[in-house]
């Protein structure tokens, strides 16, 4: 996978839980009843591990067209290639998080919170939220590689809007229970439906009304016939240069 800073391959373990247990813990100072269910980190942890399967896979692969020029001279590796393994390796990862966390959560709490303990309603509905947020991150990530390619400067420019994705994605809050202005605004953000998704398959007094899966799916097919259009000019500019 592309780097991870410092810590190398364990930051992406590290990261997301540190992440769980950081806003858990925070949340909790402000109010200790948790936005769904009986548990602080199991709330967070359907948010943050959908959110971190899309933001790392789409980090990646948006880096991993100008990073690997060189690997990409050869005939036979493929820049779908590059983007296949890393999308990949982020599933497996993130799935790995998510269930050792689950486990590890219900089997430590057991014997002093009982009533905290909480299995999935739907996990195959659970499985598909996380894998539409990879799929998302895939196609994106695919499109800003490719524009890169042509236009350097819009990887920081993507940043600005990497952030609102990251503020608006509901992985910190219900987006049921906002203000009706701002949910109307919230939608609008593909991610939020896969992390609402989750939490809908996981609680069983909860589903969401927020979820539009043909708004999603329609939003990234566009995303998809632009990206992967865009990534066959690219490869060809990459080839020319090399």
């Amino acid at each position: 996978m592309s780097s991870r800073g410092r810590l190398g391959f364990a930051g992406i373990f590290i990261e997301p839980l540190a992440f769980i247990v950081g806003m858990s813990l925070l949340r909790y100072e402000m109010n200790p009843a948790p936005p769904l269910g009986s548990s602080m980190m199991l709330f967070f942890l359907n948010g943050v591990v959908v959110f971190y399967c899309f933001n790392r896979t789409e980090a990646d692969i948006s880096a991993s067209m100008t990073k690997n020029k060189v690997i990409l001279a050869f005939p036979v590796i493929t820049p779908f290639d590059i983007y296949a393994t890393e999308f990949i390796m982020t599933m497996f990862v993130m799935l790995t998080i998510y269930h050792v966390f689950l486990v590890s959560h219900n089997f430590f709490i057991q014997g002093f919170y009982p009533d905290q303990v909480i299995w999935p309603k739907d996990i195959l509905r659970v499985y598909f939220a996380i894998l539409m947020a990879g799929l998302y991150g895939f196609v994106l990530g695919v499109f800003n590689a490719s524009l890169e390619v042509f236009f350097p400067v819009w990887g920081k420019a993507y940043s600005i809007v990497r952030r609102a994705q990251y503020l608006f994605s509901g992985k910190m809050f219900v987006v049921d229970y906002m203000p009706p202005t701002m949910r109307e605004i919230i939608v609008w953000n593909p991610l939020m439906h896969p992390i609402e998704l989750a939490r809908s398959a996981f609680y069983s007094q909860y589903e969401s009304k927020s979820v539009d899966l043909g708004y999603f799916f329609t939003t990234m097919l566009c995303i998809a016939v632009i990206g992967f259009a865009l990534e066959r000019f690219a490869r060809k500019r990459l080839t020319t240069e090399s």
